[in-house]
C-alpha cells in the first residue's frame, strides 16, 4: 500500500497507525463483526472524499492462508483499493472430444471488455461457498445447470496480481473443470458475455499466447490443462 494510501486509511480506521511502507491495525483481538463494520465505515468515507471509484455495493471476505475463517468483510472496491487479497471461481468447459467452451467477455464490461475468456468465472461474495459460487456463475454467465454428470472437479488454485482501478488487485483464483454433454449449449443470461465458441486445444493455446484472454483466465487454462492431463 502506498504510504498516501496508508494515511488516508489511518484517518478514519481506528487503532490504526501508518508504519514506513504499511499501516498496522491492532484489531486482532476484535470480532470479525467489529472489524468489518470498522473497515467498511472508513471505506464509506473514502468514497465520500473521491478516493474509492468502482465502488459495487457487493462484500467479499478476506480469508488467511490456510483458514476457512474469515478475519472480516468490506466494499468489494475496497479490496482493489488496499491490496487485499479476495478469491474467486474460474470454470474450464470441456467436451468429451476435449474440446474447450470459450466465452468472449461483452465489449461494456468495465475490466477487459471484449476479450476471450473461461466458460464462467465471478468472485466469491462474503458468505458465499466456492461451490454455491460456481453453480450462481454457471447458470448466470452459461446459462448451465450444474448436474452430476458434469463431474465438476477442482483443478488447482493460484493466485495472481495486477494493477486495476488506481489499486492492487489480488485474486486467488480457484479452478474448476466441468464435462458438458453434446446438448449443453452455453447461452448467456446476465449479459456479461457476448457469444460462445468451441475450440480446439491448438486454438486455446494460441489464444493464451496472443494475449486474447484475460490475465485470469489465461491462468485458469493453464491449471485446468494440467489438472485435465493427469486424469
Amino acid at each position: 500500500m502506498s504510504p498516501a494510501r496508508a494515511q488516508l486509511l489511518s484517518e478514519h480506521l481506528p487503532c490504526c497507525r501508518v508504519q514506513a511502507q504499511r499501516l498496522d491495525w491492532d484489531a486482532g483481538a476484535w470480532t470479525a463483526a467489529a472489524r468489518s463494520a470498522a473497515l467498511q465505515d472508513a471505506l464509506h468515507a473514502l468514497r465520500a472524499r473521491g478516493h474509492l471509484p468502482g465502488w459495487r455495493g457487493e462484500a467479499f471476505a478476506f480469508y488467511p492462508d490456510g483458514s476457512e475463517t474469515a478475519l472480516f468483510q468490506a466494499e468489494r472496491a475496497g479490496f482493489y483499493f488496499l491490496g487485499m487479497r479476495s478469491d474467486a471461481v474460474h470454470v474450464n468447459g470441456f467436451t468429451a472430444d476435449a474440446g474447450m467452451w470459450i466465452a468472449r467477455r461483452s465489449a461494456s464490461k468495465a475490466v477487459d471488455p471484449g476479450l476471450l475468456d473461461n466458460l464462467c468465472a465471478g468472485g466469491v461474495a462474503a458468505g458465499e461457498s466456492l461451490l454455491a459460487t460456481v453453480t450462481r456463475e454457471l447458470y448466470e454467465e452459461a446459462g448451465i445447470r450444474l448436474r452430476p454428470d458434469h463431474g465438476l472437479q477442482a483443478a488447482a488454485s493460484v493466485v495472481i496480481g495486477r494493477i486495476r482501478d488506481g489499486g492492487w488487485h489480488a485474486e486467488r483464483l480457484h479452478v474448476y473443470n466441468l464435462l458438458l454433454a453434446a446438448d449443453d449449449k452455453p447461452v448467456n443470461r446476465d449479459g456479461e458475455v457476448q457469444e460462445f465458441q468451441l475450440a480446439g486445444a491448438a486454438e486455446v493455446s494460441h489464444w493464451v499466447r496472443a494475449n486474447e484472454f484475460t490475465p485470469d483466465a489465461a491462468a485458469a487454462i493453464a491449471q485446468g490443462m494440467e489438472a485435465a492431463s493427469k486424469t
